[in-house]
């Protein structure tokens, strides 16, 4: 095979460098493994991009995919930049990036019944290289529940509530516990959404609700005050989304550090 032309490395003279050429989708089954432990196997989709310079034709994406295949199975959060490196390096580019996407599901009790059904939680995986620096990033995105603290100042008699989606994500050196982040987004809000609520656990997370008002900026400051708190965060990036049960649109806030 090695008579078969490589159209890749043939010369290029258009003079345009490419910020990332690469591959999205790439199907694996892949164990999560953060400072506490393991999650998985899990069905996961990464995309991997790298630079590609002004002279060079093209990239070798199948390289992309066998890279993919080398971890085996089993994704360290603690080593994803060093293996980010070594695929910028095998494609001879000097900027990479690598996302896994995968879903967490998680068993959740209800309150008092103890009923329990999974509550799924999309997460990532993330590292970047630039300029010889490569940084990790996770996130998660979730449902919380959040009762208007206008709406019950100003009613005799209730108070309107909407399902929240939270989504945080956070840059460290060796990454954080997927669990500690959740429980964290979860007691951002009025109150948890559990997947199976019987009738005394409705009262209760009414209850629990109402007694923890909380806008959506609330939720935003809250949240992002916590996790600047945590040992081992560099940054992070915390988008809230309110799906707004009294009006005709939804209502947003960002925080970032």
């Amino acid at each position: 095979m090695s008579n078969l032309p490589d159209i890749h490395a043939l010369d290029e003279t258009r003079g345009i460098a490419l910020a990332q050429v690469g591959v999205r989708g790439v199907a694996a089954w892949i164990t999560v493994v953060d400072p506490v432990r393991a999650h998985g196997p899990l069905p996961a989709l990464a995309d991997l991009g790298v630079s590609l310079a002004a002279d060079q034709r093209a990239a070798h994406l199948s390289r992309l995919g066998e890279a993919v295949t080398a971890l085996d199975g089993r994704l360290a959060l603690a080593a994803l930049p060093d293996w980010l490196r070594s695929v910028a390096k095998r494609l001879e580019s000097r900027e990479a990036e690598a996302r896994f996407a995968f879903p967490l599901l998680l068993t959740r009790e209800a309150p008092v019944s103890r009923a329990s059904g999974l509550l799924r939680i999309e997460a990532e995986a993330s590292a970047r290289l630039k300029a010889g620096e490569a940084q990790l990033w996770q996130s998660i995105s979730l449902p919380i529940q959040t009762l208007c603290p206008c709406s019950k100042a100003m009613s005799d008699r209730g108070a309107h509530n909407q399902r929240c989606q939270v989504t945080l994500a956070v840059r460290s050196a060796e990454g954080l516990s997927y669990d500690a982040l959740v429980s964290l987004v979860e007691a951002a809000g009025s109150c948890e959404v559990y997947p199976v609520l019987k009738r005394a656990d409705e009262r209760f997370v009414t209850e629990r609700a109402y007694a923890r008002p909380a806008f959506v900026e609330d939720v935003a400051r809250d949240l992002a005050a916590t996790v600047r708190a945590l040992d081992g965060v560099l940054a992070q990036r915390i988008e809230v989304v309110s799906q707004e049960s009294i009006h005709p649109h939804d209502a947003f806030a960002v925080a970032r550090s």
